[in-house]
């Protein structure tokens, strides 16, 4: 695809995976930084993990600080169900706001993905929403209606990612060997690709784990919380991440060469 200049160069989606996800996310943003492309300069969008990781790229905090917040609020290991997402995301993101950073929920009464912009609420509102994988953690309401966890329809939400001219999807779980959810994940994201695609015309480039990320673990429900699965990917992802950079300026050398 050629150039379009009434559209940004880049576009990144995030998806969902608990501990896994966040680690995932983080560590291949952090190649790509290191690799001389900042996604945080670019419209955002994350679900689950994915929103997590979306607020702390705008906001300049990085995995470990995230990931010693998270033990600290948390713990290391299995959440309690309705647990209070809101907390955490309130201690890291109170009452701040970015018009180029959204997140993925779905609202209870209709049963239907949404996108939560960051310029109508606070990040703090957005990301307890789109990260209230109920019954481990409670939903949150904003404006007096109920959001759940965003992957609870979709892992990624890739066709809800804002038109750009290239399309960067990190996709946390769409591998075989990642139980039902990686099954889940690959399907939806095959069929999403299609849409944004179709929708908007542009590149695409599909980010999935490699077999040593899969081996670390994260698979289980009762995984969702253990950010202790995310330091073991996260290293992994950064080195990864580099190559994604190599990929990108190998599709687009007109736009990241």
């Amino acid at each position: 695809m050629g150039r379009r200049d009434d559209l940004p160069d880049l576009a990144t989606n995030f998806g969902g995976g608990g501990g896994f996800g966040f680690g995932f996310d983080m560590g291949v943003a952090e190649g790509l930084r290191r690799s001389g492309i900042d996604v945080a300069r670019y419209p955002m969008i994350g679900t689950s993990a994915g929103s997590h990781t979306v607020a702390a790229l705008r906001l300049g905090i990085d995995f470990d600080t995230f990931a010693d917040a998270w033990a600290d609020q948390v713990g290391d290991g299995t959440g309690r169900p309705w647990s209070d997402g809101y907390a955490f995301a309130d201690r890291m993101y109170r009452d701040l706001h970015d018009p180029d950073i959204s997140t993925v929920a779905v609202r209870m009464s209709r049963g239907r993905r949404e996108v939560l912009e960051s310029a109508e609420h606070g990040i703090d509102d957005i990301v307890a929403a789109s990260s209230a994988a109920v019954p481990v953690i409670r939903p949150h309401r904003i404006d007096g209606r109920l959001y759940a966890d965003g992957g609870a329809v979709s892992m990624n939400s890739i066709d809800l990612t804002p038109p750009a001219q290239v399309a960067l999807v990190v996709t946390p779980f769409a591998r075989r060997g990642q139980g039902p959810a990686g099954i889940i994940g690959r399907s939806q994201a095959r069929r999403e690709i299609r849409r944004w695609v179709d929708r908007h015309g542009g590149d695409l480039l599909w980010v999935v784990p490699t077999d040593a990320m899969v081996a670390a673990g994260g698979k289980r429900i009762r995984d969702i919380v253990d950010i202790r699965i995310g330091r073991v990917v996260h290293p992994l992802a950064v080195e990864y991440g580099e190559r994604v950079a190599a990929e990108l300026r190998a599709m687009r050398p007109d736009l990241f060469g």
